[in-house]
């Protein structure tokens, strides 16, 4: 609960370099689905929940879902690579030069969603003013940590089993009887505002 998501197909560019087209759309394609955002503005931390998303009707043998662990930890780490590159201003001594217009940038982005969560109703008001006061002054400094994980949808099999961790990823996979009762508890009336959108 209240963590700002970020869809990160949708922020494409800055998975880009001012290199190789064929390289940046590579590597644009190793890209995670969501980025959870927990700002916590008494220690200043921002906790990016990097989560990659995978729906199969056959996930198959233990080889094959091995092969798409690997898969989901190269794009897990492409991505923590690239947001790092962008916005941790630990990663280099001398920090980049630009690092205040990059901390303007994670601001609105993370703005944006924050307002978005809000229009939906899943972003406590108490907890939203506290990242606001976060936003507006980010260029104080905060630290960035990530967090790692996997929702493998197996339409295949039912229910779920405890979650795997490996290489710092925990795996979890969620079964077709559980995935019918997920959509069945979000099923609510929305306003025409957010159908559209």
């Amino acid at each position: 609960t209240n963590q700002i998501i970020v869809p990160l197909d949708a922020h494409t560019d800055l998975y880009r370099s001012s290199g190789d087209d064929e390289v940046n759309d590579a590597i644009s394609l190793q890209r995670t689905d969501l980025a959870l955002f927990d700002l916590d503005l008494a220690e200043r931390n921002i906790t990016c929940n990097l989560v990659e998303v995978k729906c199969y009707s056959q996930v198959g043998d233990f080889s094959a879902f091995n092969q798409l662990k690997e898969r989901i930890s190269a794009q897990i780490n492409q991505s923590e690579r690239i947001l790092q590159r962008h916005f941790d201003s630990e990663l280099k001594k001398p920090d980049r030069p630009d690092r205040l217009l990059k901390c303007r940038e994670l601001a609105q982005i993370l703005h944006f969603y924050l307002e978005r969560s809000l229009r939906y109703g899943i972003y406590d008001q108490t907890a939203a003013q506290e990242s606001h006061a976060f936003l507006q002054s980010i260029e104080q400094g905060y630290s960035l940590q990530f967090r790692r994980s996997a929702l493998i949808f197996d339409f295949e099999k039912e229910g779920t089993e405890a979650p795997e961790s490996e290489v710092g990823i925990e795996f979890h996979r969620v079964g077709k009887d559980l995935i019918r009762a997920l959509l069945d508890s979000c099923r609510k009336p929305v306003s025409e505002e957010i159908e559209e959108e």
